[in-house]
């Protein structure tokens, strides 16, 4: 994602960059992530008088920051205070990314040139701090580059270290000498015009990226072993951010997993039984907990919708888009008004599985900070009382929503 990328131009500093930024850090999908913001302003070596091909100095680009002031300095005229805020903006949502990421147990790397400002900020010097955490350092010229430049990698994922870790440079060749012009624009640095990745970097970096995810994934597409608790813990991992880490997702896997060989064919009334046996006091939604004893504090893990065999009764196409929440509740509706129809129906009890949070937490409280949302959920709750009907709500995620296959029916 680069305003430089004709085929995907991108700008970070736009409403619209940062939607879009967000959206796709919260994908469930997402493994990695790099990050390599602007590194202009970064410079350690601003400021200082520069030798041009005829042997004329000239004074280098302003200096900007400091390592006492990684952030930029406060005296600078619009035009510089301008360049370092956005830098700044930049750096700032790079180390928020790798922090995120990490935290989330997802593979991220964050890069600089070595001595850039970057590293002398608070942020930066916690995450160097972080056991987690691996430094990586190369020159672009042991990857076939052109010049000498060296640049700091830091990574959560050892593989890349191990792969990409190259702190000596024995010196080479083809390099060529740093050159810049002087022209009526301004000063022209040659090495601008290599911004890219060493290609042999990229190709290394891609193999032990791909080597560190099949780590990670079950056969027969990673090196996990191929079995139930495996799918469980994959499934699971890629489904919310709250389940991206690994000790976590692998927690709720085996809580899963043990309900999942719980459930035996013929047994459904004792196993709903039991399920209801999860009910919290507000006494309309199930919840099942990796700790029951830990209460409503506990971690919710998904229910395995998987299990139970499905078969559409109502699908249809929305009259005009909505938001999705909306959509979630007014399905809901929908069923319960369904089930209202029938006689055999009234006075019972029925259970309710959603992959949408904010659905299920709406409609389990009976309100909503959201005035649309309560207008929905009032109309359930009419329903609801009038015909006697009390749907007991449990959340799933959208891999084990077998209702995504009948809601997806009408998509061109």
């Amino acid at each position: 994602m680069d305003l430089k990328i004709p085929s995907y131009p991108w700008d970070f500093f736009t409403p619209e960059g940062k939607k879009k930024l967000d959206q796709m850090e919260a994908d469930s999908c997402l493994a990695a992530t790099h990050w390599a913001p602007e590194r202009k302003t970064f410079s350690a070596v601003r400021g200082r008088p520069i030798q041009l091909p005829s042997g004329r100095y000239v004074a280098g680009p302003k200096v900007l920051r400091s390592k006492e002031k990684p952030w930029g300095f406060s005296n600078l005229g619009r035009d510089d205070m301008i360049k370092v805020r956005q830098g700044n903006g930049m750096a700032k949502r790079s180390l928020q990314g790798f922090k995120e990421g990490l935290d989330a147990g997802r593979i991220v790397t964050l890069e600089h040139p070595w001595s850039s400002f970057i590293w002398d900020t608070p942020e930066a010097k916690e995450l160097l701090l972080d056991p987690r955490v691996f430094v990586i350092c190369f020159s672009d010229c042991c990857w076939g580059g052109w010049r000498r430049k060296w640049t700091c990698i830091i990574t959560s994922d050892p593989g890349l270290h191990q792969a990409l870790h190259h702190p000596h440079c024995p010196g080479h060749y083809w390099l060529k000498p740093s050159e810049l012009h002087d022209t009526p624009g301004g000063l022209i640095f040659e090495s601008e015009t290599e911004r890219d990745y060493p290609w042999s970097f990229c190709v290394a970096y891609a193999q032990a990226l791909k080597e560190s995810m099949n780590r990670r994934t079950p056969q027969p597409v990673g090196m996990l072993p191929r079995d139930e608790l495996m799918a469980i813990f994959s499934a699971v991992k890629r489904a919310t951010k709250g389940l991206q880490k690994e000790e976590v997702a692998m927690k709720v896997a085996k809580q899963v997993n043990a309900w999942v060989n719980s459930m035996t064919p013929g047994q459904e009334v004792d196993h709903l039984a039991k399920l209801l046996r999860h009910v919290s006091t507000r006494g309309c939604d199930v919840k099942i907990l990796l700790d029951p004893e830990d209460g409503s504090l506990a971690l919710m893990a998904p229910y395995p919708a998987f299990v139970w065999f499905w078969r559409t009764l109502v699908a249809y196409r929305w009259g005009q888009p909505q938001h999705i929440n909306l959509l979630e509740v007014s399905a809901f509706l929908v069923e319960i008004r369904r089930r209202a129809r029938d006689s055999t129906a009234l006075r019972g009890r029925f259970v309710n599985i959603t992959d949408s949070q904010v659905a299920y937490h709406c409609l389990t409280k009976g309100r909503s900070p959201s005035s649309r949302l309560n207008r929905l959920i009032r109309r359930v709750a009419a329903v609801s009382f009038a015909a006697d009907l009390t749907p007991f709500h449990i959340w799933t995620i959208s891999k084990w929503n077998f209702a995504d296959h009948g809601s997806r029916k009408f998509e061109p």
